[in-house]
């Protein structure tokens, strides 16, 4: 039996919440919709005026995004200073108001590694709270800046002949992630192009690296 990790437990935690919090935000908007839909003026009788007590601007409606990546970073091998290429999927879900965008971001960086009967699996499990900004503009592409925090987890796991498998997992800990680049937009899909800066708990030197994703605003 696969043993969950404890980054695959906060992960569903904070994805459920994530749910959680679109489900209200929905509801809520589409009750204040039915409120207004319902609202008449109040009369003022002095022969003179009407006056509505509708507030002059209404805040701006939270939008929904997800989207689909490959990341490709460079970062320090276990010993001296060279340095490693890992490339790992990235999944992401987003809340957006107006030129800000708040997004949970997964992904996972696995290296497989076989020397006769001995395999050494190792994966790397990412879990990134981020946000970002992009000016609000009609143009086909605009710049975004952002970061965030989040956690990550080492998981190796040592099979000898096929028949003996041991598992071992890290504590959580720490990520710090910066980035900039450039979202080319169409309609509501959009492709966004950015390099980034990582900082690990772990680690002693600043990592880098690109991401390239596909997205979808709803």
């Amino acid at each position: 039996m696969r043993k969950v990790s404890c980054l695959e437990i906060i992960w569903s935690f904070a994805l459920g919440a994530f749910l959680v919090s679109v489900i209200l935000i929905v509801s809520t908007s589409a009750f204040a919709s039915n409120l207004d839909q319902h609202f008449e003026p109040i009369e003022i009788f002095d022969g003179q005026s009407s006056i509505a007590t509708e507030t002059a601007e209404q805040p701006s409606a939270l939008g929904f995004e997800f989207g689909l990546g490959i990341e490709t970073r460079f970062e320090s091998a276990a010993a001296g200073n060279e340095s490693v290429e890992r490339t790992s999927p990235r999944f992401t879900l987003g809340l957006v108001r107006e030129s800000m965008t708040y997004q949970l971001q997964y992904g996972s960086l696995v290296e497989d590694t076989s020397s006769g009967i001995f395999r050494v699996e190792s994966e790397r499990r990412e879990l990134l709270l981020l946000a970002s900004y992009a000016s609000l503009s009609d143009g086909f592409w605009t710049p975004v800046i952002g970061g965030g925090l989040g956690f990550y987890q080492d998981i190796t796991t040592s099979t000898l002949s096929g028949l003996d498998r041991v598992q071992t997992e890290s504590a959580p800990r720490t990520l710090a992630q910066v980035f900039g680049g450039v979202r080319f937009r169409y309609q509501k899909a959009y492709l966004q192009v950015q390099a980034q800066l990582a900082k690990r708990e772990t680690s002693r030197i600043v990592e880098y690296g690109f991401l390239g994703f596909l997205g979808m605003s709803l």
